[in-house]
């Protein structure tokens, strides 16, 4: 699937902003590969491009990139349900894509941001909210390698055919395991939330997981009960037409974006599947391998953009 690119000109604005010259953001670069080399826990496959993406994801902070970095391959010991099983191919996988549409779209909008989306089919009768979250892994990791630099992230999100039978697929822990990835590990930098169509049961969900939300992520989650209202929020033309945009239609966009990911399944099954090795963690590590929700030195203090 082809990613549009932020402009020359976004990019160096940016830079400006946080008060940065593009070879400044080089050196930066390399002082993290040269960081990450001497991590012998830690694998050692990641190239320039993807420090740079997550470099710039946690707004040039070297710091605050070390912390994700070691959280985004500790994680995978920590919920190995998310990252085993993940090839793109199997049967399993095949069956959820008859489910579920979900992928980022082509274009950003003028801001610069990738907009990501969700929508289940009306007989989602194959759902399965692990699977769902293996995908996302999936798609996480095809983009910090072939995507460009963005500003922030969008998600869209359309309820219309969720029922309390899919809600009751997803369990508080596995909420939060989620939750925990997306926001303490991927360098997303979270701009908005977008629940479209909303369904019958949005009250019931906003009542079990919004409270384990920050405010600054509840404050960014917004509702509505058509579509249009995402005009106020996301270029029109960069929407699927199914919205009224000049995008391709969802099941189209699903279709070469499903293409795109099972292109992706050597990476996953090599390079994806590596993880910390414990054993080598030095003991003066700030990181620290322990249960989900009390590793030590950061993750936990981690707070979205």
């Amino acid at each position: 699937m082809y990613l549009e690119t932020m402009t020359e000109e976004q990019i160096q604005n940016k830079l400006t902003e946080n008060g940065m010259t593009a070879v400044e953001l080089k050196s930066m670069v390399l002082a993290l590969k040269e960081w990450l080399q001497q991590q012998q826990h830690l694998p050692q496959y990641m190239s320039e491009q993807e420090l740079k993406y997550y470099l710039w994801g946690s707004k040039c902070s070297l710091e605050r990139t070390k912390q994700k970095l070691d959280a985004y391959f500790t994680m995978r010991h920590l919920i190995p349900e998310f990252f085993s099983n993940r090839d793109p191919c199997t049967d399993q996988m095949m069956l959820y894509r008859k489910s579920l549409n979900v992928f980022p779209l082509p274009r950003l909008t003028k801001d610069g941001y990738r907009v990501f989306y969700s929508g289940l089919y009306s007989s989602a009768i194959n759902f399965c909210n692990l699977t769902h979250c293996r995908s996302v892994v999936n798609m996480s990791d095809y983009c910090m390698i072939n995507d460009s630099l963005t500003n922030g992230t969008y998600i869209i999100i359309d309820g219309k055919h969720i029922t309390y039978k899919h809600v009751k697929q997803v369990p508080t822990t596995q909420f939060l395991k989620a939750l925990s990835y997306v926001t303490e590990v991927l360098p997303l930098r979270l701009k908005g939330v977008f629940v479209i169509n909303t369904p019958p049961v949005f009250d019931y969900i906003t009542a079990i997981f919004f409270p384990l939300l920050s405010k600054k992520i509840r404050e960014r989650v917004h509702h509505f009960s058509g579509h249009t209202e995402l005009y106020k929020f996301i270029d029109k033309k960069i929407l699927p037409r199914d919205y009224g945009g000049e995008e391709a239609s969802i099941d189209e966009l699903n279709d070469v974006w499903q293409k795109t990911i099972e292109s992706f399944k050597e990476w996953v099954m090599t390079e994806g599947s590596l993880l910390t090795d414990e054993s080598k963690r030095p003991k003066q590590c700030k990181y620290k391998y322990s249960d989900l929700f009390g590793v030590e030195g950061s993750f936990r203090q981690l707070q979205i953009d």
